[in-house]
């Protein structure tokens, strides 16, 4: 469930006019981060809202599974190397 507050939902649902969507579909959507610690950090992130990673459990194999191919498919496209990945992480909200 979107809650009103989070970046990460308004995004989600395009009412960050500022923020350049690269890819979503039903589940997911990726953008570039707005402070970039490499000339490819994307974030990328479900648009189901979950309030921090305590919350993924076995349900949510599939979720982050998507996610990682997802990040992997738009650094390609992107022009980004995957086997230079260095870091995946969470933000928590």
């Amino acid at each position: 469930m979107a809650t009103s507050s989070c970046i990460f939902c308004k995004i989600s649902r395009g009412e960050d006019e500022k923020t350049k969507i690269l890819y979503q579909d039903e589940t997911v959507v990726v953008f570039p981060d707005i402070r970039p610690a490499s000339p490819h950090h994307y974030l990328v992130v479900p648009k189901d809202h979950l309030p921090n990673p305590k919350q993924l459990d076995g349900t949510h194999v599939e979720l982050v599974e998507k996610l990682v191919c997802v990040g992997k498919q738009v650094l390609s496209e992107q022009g980004g190397n995957s086997d230079d990945i260095r870091q995946t992480g969470y933000l928590i909200d």
